[in-house]
């Protein structure tokens, strides 16, 4: 684009009003050419928007659900979760029992 483009006009003014508005009206059809795919783009962004809000919104509506489920198990979980422990014990105790009980019976045999 250095180059100077006045000298590759025509002679003539009407030849040079000629060039200029081909010139400005080929510069529009781009212009329209180039807004129509910004409108398509924009289309576009508005629905991947619309699809991060609704996920956005399904995770928050997840996210709650997670932290109540939390809140309720350090409320009350504790207690069950040491239940569970002596339950486990017990049944860890219980076996042995019963393995002790089968190799003196083994040894009877």
């Amino acid at each position: 684009m250095s180059e100077d483009l006045t000298q590759k006009l025509p002679a003539s003014d009407s030849d040079k009003l000629t060039l200029i508005v081909t010139e400005v009206q080929r510069l529009n059809i781009k212009q329209d050419a180039m807004q129509e795919r910004l409108d398509r783009v924009a289309e576009r962004l508005q629905g991947l928007n619309q699809k991060v809000e609704g996920l956005d919104h399904r995770v928050e509506e997840r996210l709650q659900g997670l932290n109540q489920k939390v809140e309720v198990r350090s409320q009350g979980g504790g207690a069950t979760a040491r239940s569970q422990s002596k339950s486990g014990r017990a049944r860890s105790q219980s076996g042995g029992a019963t393995l002790r009980h089968q190799a003196d019976m083994g040894k009877t045999s």
